[in-house]
């Protein structure tokens, strides 16, 4: 996927099923946040289709196949 359909996947999908489970927000830069009990505040760089896990300064690429696996109770996929 390019730049832009990574965004509108996000946007469409992704950002869904998050919004039910955490409460997100979009950050000035563009990214998006949420707070994780187990991770601490992410990042999220759904352009990119990468985040910062900021609690070990980790970043994951990937981001939506991550986000699935570790975040999400009802997965999107």
């Amino acid at each position: 996927m390019n730049k832009q359909q990574n965004k509108i996947f996000f946007e469409k999908v992704v950002l869904q099923f998050l919004g039910f489970e955490y409460s997100v927000f979009q950050r000035e830069n563009g990214c998006f946040g949420l707070f994780h009990k187990e991770y601490g505040w992410i990042d999220i760089y759904p352009n990119k289709q990468r985040l910062l896990l900021r609690k070990s300064n980790t970043w994951k690429s990937n981001a939506f196949d991550w986000i699935n696996e570790n975040l999400l109770t009802e997965k999107f996929k």
